[in-house]
């Protein structure tokens, strides 16, 4: 499949500030952000036209093996990991689910953390800017005999997280600029591992991340639904994140390797509304709370098997998570009385896979997958997968290697619980956010071909064409409001086909050892 590789080097020498401003820079990878630098905000990653969801991702992010996609909550949480802390990104163009599970619909990006090396040493990064904006990291890492660990945390604040003054709004056919107030932004993120070397051939390592912010999300203090001229309330919205992610590694020989994983994570959030009263022309000031738990345990095993001339890499493995949310009712901010009932919802899903990379000679290689997964409120779906890969040329006069590559197969995704469940949110006083709880998973088809090549060690090329075919894609939409001065209901629903195709190039040029230029360029329809 088409990949993309962000290295050490290239992170250090990108203006990039957060790791979304990264991912960007790689062909096909686009960022849908309207304002924001971190959690709160409705922010989407789109791969190849996939586009984003109101209220998940399609895009699975994972950090050190360890997902950020919170099942069911409303936001992509993307920036929790200070960049310094990264080592490396890996991007996954396409459908992954044969291997990486049901959340991979439009692509898979994996960051790689900084492990430890050397003499155990530390760093603080600190910048400013304008709006208020600034930025501390702290970075530690190092091993000592059999223990290696790295430990990043930082702080980050802006007095207006959209960074600009203003707004430009657009209604219809009128616009107007409206004055950014209301939108301070602070977090805290702290991430980190720890690895125990118990032998040569068995290894123990814990992750661990912690994640808190708080923002003005601009919510207007209405007298009326019709007020013009309210000055904007306080509002607070909140989030606060902890993960703990163990893992076990055992090579009980050259050809056969097993791995244990899982981790545990815990999400609490408070959003601060207003509540349109049904019976009087009057908005509530209230606020809601959630809170996630999450649990997954995943086991693995790679064997390597075949002779000279025929060998392969084979991966079997199965997963298994849980998801609980509380949904906490709506309630008046002054006295707490309840204005609209919570509730709670669960849901269990486990998988299996299995993926076997066949190689013939150094010439071919075939990659088959499969996976099956169950879902406690959609059943069982199977997403079978396909890729090869054949090398034209080898060290040829001018080209190092020309490689040639193909790759078909299917993904889905089940509807998050905040789609099918959340009780209705009141976003502010014209828009309130309703579960539908009728949704259908949503699939996808995909086909790639693809090229790459190098030229003497100095230029390298990789081409792709691509096509998605998408059922039951799950898009918002608008229902009737209850009556005339009622908010607008957003909702979802599922569409029966979409489709998105397109061509992508990504080109390297070294014209010296200390000079690289590199540029990438993507259509999609």
């Amino acid at each position: 499949m088409s990949t993309s590789l962000i290295g050490a080097s290239e992170i250090e020498a990108t203006p990039a500030v957060n790791i979304d401003d990264l991912v960007t820079t790689k062909a096909g990878v686009l960022r849908s952000r309207p304002s924001g630098m971190g959690e709160g905000v409705p922010m989407n990653i789109i791969i190849r036209g996939v586009p984003g969801s109101l209220a998940a991702t399609r895009v699975l992010i994972l950090v050190d093996g360890v997902p950020t996609n919170a099942s069911g909550t409303p936001f992509l949480i993307l920036n929790t990991v200070p960049l310094r802390a990264v080592s490396r990104v890996e991007i996954v163009r396409g459908p992954s689910s044969a291997l990486y599970g049901a959340n991979a619909f439009g692509g898979v990006i994996n960051i790689i953390t900084k492990r430890g090396e050397g003499n155990p040493g530390g760093s603080i990064y600190a910048e400013a800017g304008t709006h208020g904006y600034m930025n501390t990291d702290i970075l530690s890492e190092g091993e000592s005999g059999p223990l290696s660990y790295a430990v990043s945390g930082g702080y980050r604040s802006i007095g207006n997280y959209a960074g600009a003054d203003s707004f430009f709004v657009r209604n219809g056919t009128s616009s107007a600029v409206r004055e950014a107030e209301n939108r301070n932004y602070r977090d805290t993120r702290f991430v980190g591992s720890g690895r125990y070397q118990l032998s040569d051939n068995m290894s123990l390592r814990m992750h661990g991340r912690f994640f808190d912010s708080n923002l003005g999300y601009g919510r207007t203090k209405r007298d009326t639904v019709f007020a013009r001229d309210s000055v904007p309330a306080d509002v607070i919205t909140t989030g606060r994140q902890y993960l703990a992610a163990p893992e076990f590694r055992l090579s009980l020989d050259s050809d056969l390797s097993l791995r244990a994983a899982g981790y545990v994570r815990r999400i609490d959030g408070r959003f601060e509304s207003e509540t349109p009263l049904s019976d009087v022309d009057y908005t509530e000031e209230s606020y809601w709370t959630s809170r996630s738990d999450e649990y997954q345990f995943e086991a693995q095993g790679t064997a390597q098997l075949g002779s000279q001339f025929l060998s392969q890499v084979l991966t079997i493995g199965g997963d298994m998570l849980r998801n609980d949310i509380d949904f906490g009712a709506v309630r008046r901010s002054e006295t707490d009385s309840v204005l609209r009932k919570g509730r709670t919802a669960g849901i269990t899903a486990a998988g299996m896979y299995a993926q076997s990379e066949i190689t013939f000679g150094d010439m071919r290689i075939v990659v088959p997958g499969l996976r099956g997964d169950y879902h406690s409120e959609f059943g069982v779906t199977v997403s079978p997968k396909l890729s090869a890969s054949f090398l034209v040329l080898k060290d040829h006069d001018i080209f190092d290697h020309v490689t040639l590559r193909a790759s078909s197969g299917r993904g889905f995704r089940a509807p998050a619980l905040s789609e099918l469940f959340m009780p209705p949110l009141d976003i502010n006083s014209t828009m309130t956010l309703v579960p539908e709880p009728d949704l259908k998973p949503e699939r996808i088809w995909t086909a790639e071909l693809g090229v790459e090549l190098e030229m003497m060690d100095v230029f390298s090329l990789q081409l792709s064409g691509f096509y998605n075919y998408l059922r039951d894609l799950i898009n918002p939409a608008v229902k009737s409001a209850p009556c005339v001065t009622c908010p607008v209901q957003v909702t979802h629903r599922n569409v029966s086909r979409a489709s998105s195709a397109g061509l992508e190039v990504e080109a390297g040029l070294q014209p010296l050892a200390w000079w690289t230029i590199t540029g990438s360029y993507a259509y999609v329809q």
